[in-house]
């Protein structure tokens, strides 16, 4: 026991429940029970220190991977723990057809459609939302998809759009009926803002020279988005929520026109194949986390945190674990590993948790960990990444490992689960816990305890289990204590006969 103490320093074993485990042998078919139990079978709770993260951005691009959650989120709230959130949504927008204008057409209106999604995050009372929108002023084309995250600023100009409309979340949820088809009129519950002669004159100028003039920049991508790089949604700075719209199914700009008796319209979407993203926010002035900076440890205090979206997590580190397992030696067996978080806070309505989190490994500069390419061998890592194969599970949503806004071609490591899927730690309503289990994954770096390579990990928020892309395009937050920060090993451990 000296040398768990010594090795431990402050973590004590807060439960340590023994059981017996009893192995039959032939005495016992026999009549006689053996009198030896050879195995006992150990419990104990180690707690583990932890400092809170600040990444730098995560990618909040739409259409990046088949499995991307495609969202436009917008608005802002002031969360009376964590400060302000803001998003704006940003992206560039073609013609859906090349049919032209009949000789007689005259120009009516402009207006941006736009569908809810239904995700809300912030206050749940009805109230006005003012939102506006904006030409992007920069050429989206020049960044990749990839490198569009959620600090990436928008250059915005004047607005040329603006709509005050009176949302309840609630009634939304429950009467809300999605647009059936991009061509059917809006219902009366989904945006529809007009816009101005600032941008329909010079777009509706481009149809016309196209129409009767054959002015080929409005049918070639390239010119088009030369002449207009894209559009951008912001909320008010009396909003009180955020909300997500579909950016693909329904969402488009609408120019109406008559041609004598005839009603037309000219639509323009933000098809999958172009840019768009998200540009979220944070602003932790005045907040137990006023002075975070980027990837950088963060005490703070007697508290922890998840945010998605920032995005803000909890980092925690293996020393406790590595020093229960040097104390306890080779001749143990684990047979489970389970990562707790206890006592979340409670919330207010409309402003739910993360449903759970995901563990990513970090550098030593509390960067993402990287898996290298797989097309290159005899490295170090991929030995490592073979040694942990089936245990490591690759995180190809944030391919990133530098604080700039760079991506390279690796892809981040995860914690997996034991049938390699990565580990997610849910969160439980009632018990106000976050729960889960990676046991053969713990196992394998309890063999490799010699070689410590898995020192520290990311606790990163996600609110979809299957769905990592789903934390990078909401706001959703959790607080708790840095106490309830905990792992539970139990482990088989042989007796010694005399």
């Amino acid at each position: 026991m000296n040398l768990w103490a010594n090795r431990l320093g402050q973590l004590t074993l807060l439960s340590v429940a023994l059981f017996f485990f009893s192995c039959e042998d032939e005495s016992s078919f026999l009549g006689f029970k053996n009198p030896n139990e050879k195995f006992d079978l150990y419990s104990v709770e180690i707690p583990l220190e932890s400092s809170v993260i600040w990444l730098d951005s995560v990618r909040t691009s739409n259409s990046y991977l088949p499995t991307d959650l495609n969202r436009f989120l917008v608005g802002r709230y002031t969360d009376p723990v964590m400060g302000s959130v803001e998003s704006i949504a940003a992206g560039q927008f073609f013609r859906t057809s090349s049919t032209k204008l009949p000789e007689n057409a005259v120009f009516e209106s402009a207006e941006l459609w736009l569908a809810f999604d239904l995700y809300f995050y912030g206050s749940e009372a009805a109230a006005p939302q003012t939102y506006t929108v904006h030409m992007v002023e920069s050429d989206m084309s020049a960044t990749p998809r990839s490198k569009y995250v959620s600090k990436t600023p928008v250059q915005l100009s004047e607005p040329v759009g603006t709509i005050t409309t009176d949302i309840n979340p609630e009634i939304i949820r429950e009467h809300y009926v999605p647009p059936a088809g991009s061509n059917v009129d809006p219902t009366p519950d989904t945006m529809k803002i007009p816009l101005n002669a600032a941008f329909h004159e010079p777009l509706w100028q481009k149809v016309v020279d196209w129409s009767y003039s054959n002015d080929s920049s409005y049918y070639k991508l390239d010119e088009f988005l030369d002449a207009f790089p894209g559009l951008a949604l912001k909320g008010g700075e009396e909003n009180t929520m955020i909300v997500g719209l579909n950016p693909f199914s329904f969402t488009q700009i609408v120019l109406n026109y008559t041609a004598g008796t005839t009603k037309g319209r000219v639509v323009f979407r933000f098809d999958p194949g172009l840019i768009s993203y998200n540009n979220i926010i944070t602003d932790y002035t005045g907040t137990p986390l006023d002075g975070i900076t980027y990837n950088t440890d963060f005490d703070a205090g007697e508290k922890r945190y998840l945010q998605t979206g920032s995005t803000l997590g909890t980092k925690i580190l293996m020393d406790n674990f590595f020093a229960f397992t040097d104390t306890v030696g080779s001749n143990i067996i684990i047979n489970e590993v389970q990562l707790v978080v206890e006592d979340v806070e409670t919330y207010a309505e409309g402003q739910a948790p993360p449903t759970g989190f995901h563990l990513r490994a970090l550098n030593s500069d509390n960067t993402i960990r990287q898996l290298p390419d797989f097309d290159k061998i005899n490295t170090g890592d991929n030995d490592l990444y073979g040694a942990y194969r089936g245990l490591i599970s690759v995180d190809y949503q944030h391919p990133r490992g530098l604080t700039s806004a760079l991506y390279s071609n690796n892809f981040g490591a995860l914690a997996a689960f034991d049938d390699g899927s990565p580990a997610y730690f849910d969160y439980n309503e009632s018990t106000r816990k976050y729960v889960g289990y990676a046991t053969l994954f713990f196992q394998q770096v309890y063999r490799n305890r010699a070689d410590k390579q898995w020192t520290s990990f990311l606790m990163f928020p996600t609110v979809a289990r299957n769905s990592t892309a789903a934390s990078l395009k909401a706001v959703n937050r959790a607080v708790f204590p840095a106490s309830g920060v905990k792992m539970i090993v139990k482990y088989t451990k042989p007796t010694v006969v005399e």
